[in-house]
């Protein structure tokens, strides 16, 4: 046997050692290329960029060739430069995602064409407010990256006050928890209309200066870091977290 066999408890260990050993023979003639697949690779998603089109245009072919080497084909590709997607029309059985369209990177809705990072909301309301249902609903808000921190801490607070109140998982809230519940999914909504910009400074820029905030009430605290690149000016928040506080009581 000469693959790696998916399912069983090794097989994303084997994979990645794999892609790291290609890496590793290949880095003399392409250290850039084998230092993107070393750093870049999540399982079998590879997330990564250059500073121009020519830049990417030749990574992806070295990148190919070298996985190629594997028998790790790859076959997906998207781009927010669709001279990078034309590069690649017709070549094998390669699927170019197109740049009209969504794409889930690492769980992250990726609108290729703006180049904006966007949100998915479950808009289906709960049959019966228990806090089993209320927590299942509100681990469906998938933000790694912390950009609706602001928003989630609110759910987390209101799954805290649940517990104080020591009711069972299937057991009904009360009403006046339920109406907290009902705005808050209410204005949750509203994420929806998030547009994001993937890319975190200007295209162009003389500096960049970090900017950090925290604050703290009785309920939570967090803190906000914005990045300021100057070509110009513009400001967009990188990477927010917040912390409920712990609590007794509700």
């Amino acid at each position: 046997l000469k693959t790696v066999t998916y399912g069983t408890a090794p097989a994303s260990f084997l994979a990645t050692r794999c892609l790291r050993q290609l890496a590793n023979e290949n880095k003399i003639k392409y250290e850039h290329a084998c230092r993107v697949i070393t750093d870049d690779f999540y399982i079998d998603d590879l997330i990564t960029g250059g500073q121009d089109v020519a830049e990417v245009v030749a990574l992806r072919l070295q990148i190919t060739s070298i996985l190629r080497q594997g028998g790790f084909n790859l076959r997906k590709f998207g781009s927010n430069e669709i001279s990078v997607l034309e590069s690649i029309q017709g070549v094998g059985d390669k699927h170019v995602i197109k740049d009209d369209k969504d794409t889930k990177t690492l769980g992250i809705i990726w609108e290729s064409k703006a180049d904006i990072i966007k949100f998915e909301i479950d808009n289906e309301e709960l049959d019966t407010l228990t806090k089993r249902n209320i927590l299942r609903a509100i681990s469906k808000i998938f933000d790694p990256l912390g950009l609706v921190s602001p928003v989630v801490i609110s759910a987390k607070i209101l799954i805290q006050g649940l517990w104080a109140l020591q009711l069972g998982w299937d057991e009904e809230i009360s009403e006046n928890v339920g109406e907290i519940w009902t705005k808050f999914w209410g204005e949750l909504q509203k994420v929806r209309a998030l547009k994001i910009p993937r890319h975190v400074v200007l295209e162009r820029f003389d500096y960049v200066e970090l900017h950090g905030f925290c604050d703290a009430s009785e309920k939570a605290y967090g803190c906000a870091v914005y990045v300021r690149s100057v070509y110009g000016s513009e400001v967009r928040r990188l990477n927010p977290k917040t912390l409920q506080d712990d609590r007794d009581e509700y």
